[in-house]
């Protein structure tokens, strides 16, 4: 959150507090055009996160993982490639009629791996790297469009502190892991193609792109956009374009990966085998006690009756708004699933009725 925020009423300064040290690694491509959108791929720490809890993960609109310290991995980075990435080029290729070959552009980072192994079974979809150094200045997804992801995400964070107007502490509090997955999400989304087909003039020519000679990507989201939204705020102070600015950019060093030397491989590598007794009975312990944590949640069990009601009042709600039918759509999809459930659960009920009377 920005750093400056007014002090409640009956204070007379605002107290002193630490800065949240909790973070994600978001991994994020696309392809040349922009129609392809790779799904996002989010690096936790906790394996099990309370937010999680009742949840069918597959739903979720990311891929997760988790590794204590949120970074990306050799291990993640290989079944990203092979499970996830591989798969939804091919699908996408498939749709829509074009030749079963991709390559796969990345920085030299050392989770990446050697690429020769980066290939799919039948050698159509492969991996290159850039040459060392280059990654600021050629990369496309660092040419704007993770950028503009992130002033949509922090827009997003700025609107919803505004709708709720709560102190923004209590609201930086209650902000989980699901909340952070969905925002990115709907920010990734919001991406627009001409940003991404514009982020790889530098390293390619393409047809159709608006401003062919322009190599610079603009914002989509402008700071003071997000100022002014910032400016409604009465909870915070003193916030402008600058401290947008400085907010927008205060991960800029976080690559979301460690480089290391050949020695300090090694010796990490003595050590985690020293250690990785103790960590299996720390991470068991931790698992044990997130599932505690969980039963805490296990009433918060939304019904197929609520969710029924929900979706109704959803619908009659845009039913009288100016939106397109697609939106509709959607919510009557999720309407015939809930009374589907709602049909599997009644008759489940009724068949243990039966074997109780009958037994």
């Amino acid at each position: 959150m920005p750093t400056k925020t007014l002090a409640h009423e009956s204070e007379k300064c605002a107290s002193g507090f630490k800065t949240n040290k909790d973070r994600v690694t978001i991994l994020c491509g696309a392809n040349a055009t922009g129609r392809h959108k790779l799904r996002l791929t989010v690096i936790g720490k906790s394996k099990n996160p309370r937010a999680f809890k009742n949840i069918n993960r597959n739903n979720l609109p990311v891929d997760y993982y988790n590794q204590k310290s949120c970074w990306m991995t050799r291990d993640i980075f290989r079944e990203w490639f092979f499970k996830k990435f591989i798969p939804q080029v091919k699908k996408f290729l498939e749709v829509n009629k074009l030749p079963p070959k991709a390559l796969l552009l990345l920085d030299n980072a050392t989770v990446h791996m050697d690429e020769t192994v980066l290939k799919s079974e039948d050698g159509n979809i492969t991996a290159a790297f850039f040459p060392p150094n280059v990654t600021s200045i050629g990369q496309p997804m660092d040419q704007g469009v993770i950028e503009n992801m992130k002033r949509y995400y922090r827009k997003k964070i700025m609107m919803d502190l505004l709708q709720e107007d709560a102190d923004p502490m209590t609201f930086w509090k209650n902000l989980n892991i699901k909340d952070a997955i969905y925002g990115i999400a709907e920010a990734w989304s919001c991406v627009k193609d001409v940003t991404i087909k514009r982020a790889f003039l530098k390293i390619l020519t393409l047809e159709d792109v608006p401003d062919m000679n322009e190599t610079i990507v603009e914002s989509e989201v402008t700071t003071n956009a997000i100022a002014n939204i910032a400016s409604e705020i009465s909870t915070l102070d003193g916030v402008d374009a600058e401290v947008i600015d400085n907010w927008i950019q205060c991960d800029f060093q976080e690559h979301g990966t460690e480089t290391f030397t050949e020695e300090e491989i090694i010796a990490q590598s003595e050590k985690n085998k020293e250690e990785s007794g103790e960590d299996h009975e720390k991470n068991k312990e931790e698992s044990d006690e997130n599932d505690d944590i969980f039963e805490e949640h296990t009433s918060n069990k939304i019904t197929n009756r609520q969710a029924l009601e929900a979706c109704n009042t959803l619908i009659d709600y845009f039913e009288k708004q100016d939106i397109d039918d697609f939106t509709i759509l959607n919510l009557q999809k999720m309407k015939s699933f809930i009374r589907q459930k709602q049909l599997k659960t009644k008759k489940q009920t009724k068949l243990r009725a039966f074997f109780v009377k009958h037994v």
